[in-house]
């Protein structure tokens, strides 16, 4: 979970793992609900297709539109192909420019 936490404070998250001491990267966190800021997220796609899919689907209430940017092609991609069609239907499009980003403006979800 420590690249999706780190990703996540690159932008501006303030996000803590609770007990470094004995698990550095792993659960509980502490988040400061300020909100999302939004803008470039750098985030690697070798290690959960959830993680990318979990920033994807939460990008259109950000603060700003977001560009998540996967450092190196992703293992699960059908598994973001999906997420992105499941924001398509309910109104948010996502752009993807090339294989490795996907701009994601805000919006509200419809159904």
């Amino acid at each position: 979970i420590d690249d999706l936490t780190a990703a996540l404070r690159q932008c501006g998250c303030s996000i803590e793992h609770t007990e470094p001491a004995t698990s550095p990267a792993s659960l509980p966190l502490r988040v400061d609900a300020s909100g999302f800021p939004g803008g470039r997220i750098e985030l690697s796609g070798r290690v959960s297709s959830q993680f990318v899919s979990s920033v994807l689907l939460s990008a259109p209430y950000a603060q700003q539109p977001v560009e998540l940017v996967l450092k190196e092609p992703p293992v699960s991609q059908s598994y973001i192909d999906m997420t992105v069609s499941l924001m398509r239907s309910f109104g948010v499009a996502v752009e993807r420019q090339g294989a490795l980003v996907y701009k994601v403006p805000r919006a509200v979800y419809a159904n």
